[in-house]
């Protein structure tokens, strides 16, 4: 995300500033969206109190969380910027935005705000969402050999065992489309949706929704309803295949209307990826124990605006030297790459 959307190479091998800040900010939001937890959002007149009094101490978490969001849109954007106008930046969002602007003479404060917080959006909700579905594959692999196999085998049929599939693989692999649809019906990462509220008075099924209530879709229900999905605890990847042809998940799991995902297709390109790729050269295996008994693992989900799996142990083998020398093949096209971070010291919001 970092690099796509600001030019920016985080630290291979030891924890990023920018990556460790946005997790920071995840934490938070996760916290400040959970409905009724501040009285001020139930009682706004609050917002008005000293910041002395008792009762005030969410003025207090607001600044410091303000300053947490603050610094993760302005620091990765601050650097873009530096990079462009030092002719140093490669293609990013921001900087092919920013170019944009300034070649049709439109890059004023608007502008700037508009591409500076729409990068932060798409940053802050591509960072943490598809690490949840991430985990949750794996797990489900190391859970479901036989989907596993099944994959491989339209893989290596379709793709062969000489090249890495690529995104140009995608139409010829519907098995592997259906993991990945799964794969979010299994584990969807907002178990509750996001918090909405109705712009008018409405009724529903004999129910009156009044004006400006708060609605949380019940998307963990959505992907488990038994009259929509058969088994629906079951990894099945086969339900969106005939002859069950069931609906398609995400559907719901991106969220509904205005608020959509506005990430969805990359997001969904994303894990397409990062499946197809480990399926073809991977072999994902429950963990062991000291007396060499494979565990056996449970899928729960963990708290969170954004669940994860709670932790888990797989095995992550190699299918042969074949396979390895793909993936030696990739490293020597796209070795490591030198960090930016030293380029953010003097960036922080004061």
């Amino acid at each position: 995300m970092l690099s796509m959307l600001y030019g920016y190479t985080i630290e291979p091998h030891k924890p990023d500033p920018l990556v460790q800040e946005v997790d920071k900010l995840m934490e938070q939001f996760t916290e400040a969206i959970v409905p009724g937890k501040w009285l001020v959002d139930l009682i706004p007149a609050l917002e008005h109190l000293p910041d002395w009094m008792p009762g005030a101490g969410f003025k207090a978490t607001a600044r410091l969380w303000n300053h947490t969001l603050l610094n993760v849109v302005n620091v990765p954007y601050g650097f873009a910027k530096k990079q462009v106008s030092s002719s140093k930046a490669g293609l990013s969002f921001v900087s092919k935005s920013i170019e944009q602007q300034k070649s049709e003479k439109e890059f004023d404060a608007q502008a700037e705000h508009a591409i500076k917080w729409t990068a932060a959006s798409l940053y802050t909700g591509g960072a943490d969402t598809s690490v949840s579905t991430m985990d949750a594959f794996f797990l489900a692999m190391s859970k479901y050999p036989e989907v596993q196999r099944k994959a491989q085998a339209e893989i290596d049929q379709v793709v062969g065992t000489s090249r890495l599939p690529s995104f140009g693989d995608r139409d010829k692999l519907p098995y592997v489309n259906a993991i990945v649809e799964e794969a979010q019906r299994w584990h969807p990462i907002a178990v509750m949706g996001l918090p909405h509220a109705t712009d008018e008075e409405d009724t529903i099924n004999g129910y009156r929704i009044p004006k400006y209530a708060l609605l949380l879709p019940a998307v963990w229900w959505y992907t488990r309803d038994p009259s929509t999905y058969h088994k629906p605890e079951a990894f099945k990847p086969e339900r969106f295949m005939e002859p069950y042809n069931e609906p398609s998940a995400t559907d719901v799991t991106f969220g509904f209307g205005r608020r959509v995902c506005p990430g969805k297709v990359l997001a969904d390109s994303s894990l397409f990826l990062t499946f197809v790729q480990s399926l073809a050269v991977f072999d994902i295996r429950k963990a062991i124990d000291q007396a060499g008994k494979e565990i056996n693992t449970e899928h729960r989900f963990g708290c969170g605006i954004i669940s994860h799996p709670e932790p888990f142990e797989v095995r992550v083998i190699l299918r042969s030297a074949g396979h390895a020398r793909l993936i030696e093949q990739v490293l020597e096209e796209y070795p490591w790459q030198n960090s930016d971070a030293q380029h953010l010291d003097s960036m922080e919001v004061r």
